[in-house]
């Protein structure tokens, strides 16, 4: 992990008895890790990060995320669901340090819908492909994030612009591209460029003779 084994971890003091009862993981703005159980009674107690990983292992998962990120406990071979925070829960000044990097000409807190294999984190698949593969926008303006494991009839998760180009920088260039245009972007592997969704449709046709 990129902070130190020694660094202070907040652990809810359940679950150095019992780690199953792990609700999710919070890094919050000092990059500084929490977990949470699902007892909000349960006092916390400060442990090491190297004691935290001894504890939840699977937090090494974690490793390449960024500050202000929640991760939730999955289930059935997902070991966690990413999360944006929630802005109403930071002060102004949280607000403000959070957006100084901040360069493109959209909101940070944009809220956007992402499908389920873009924030799904994989234990067991390490290789798997995390990559975003489609960018749409509907007429109310709601961008929505398509992964290469996405389905057609699977519900999205909500996170923040900020977020989504935390976890795929790469996509920040292409959405300055986006600015101009209200129509689709889709990844094209033949050609490995982004091309309109129209032009896309065009050259390759919508897949219904499939």
């Amino acid at each position: 992990m990129r902070q130190s084994l020694e660094s202070p971890v907040l652990c809810a003091g359940d679950l150095l008895g019992d780690p199953g009862k792990l609700s999710h993981v919070v890094l919050d703005l000092d990059d500084e890790w929490q977990l949470l159980s699902n007892d909000d009674e349960a006092g916390f107690v400060s442990i090491s990060l190297s004691d935290a990983l001894e504890l939840v292992p699977e937090l090494a998962l974690l490793d390449f995320v960024a500050p202000g990120t929640i991760a939730v406990a999955g289930t059935d071979g997902v070991t966690w669901f990413l999360e944006s925070y929630d802005p109403a829960d930071l002060d102004p000044g949280e607000l403000a340090d959070w957006d100084k990097a901040w360069d493109l000409p959209f909101p940070a807190a944009l809220d956007c819908s992402v499908s389920p294999d873009l924030v799904e984190i994989h234990g067991e698949d390490p290789a798997r492909i995390r990559k975003i593969y489609q960018v749409t926008r509907d007429s109310e303006g709601t961008w929505s994030f398509f992964g290469y494991h996405a389905e057609d009839a699977e519900e999205h998760y909500p996170m923040l612009l900020r977020d989504v180009v935390a976890l795929y920088p790469d996509i920040a260039d292409v959405l300055r591209g986006f600015e101009a245009t209200s129509g689709d972007l889709v990844w094209d592997e033949e050609t490995t460029t982004w091309m309109d969704g129209e032009a896309y449709t065009a050259t390759y046709g919508d897949g219904s003779d499939e």
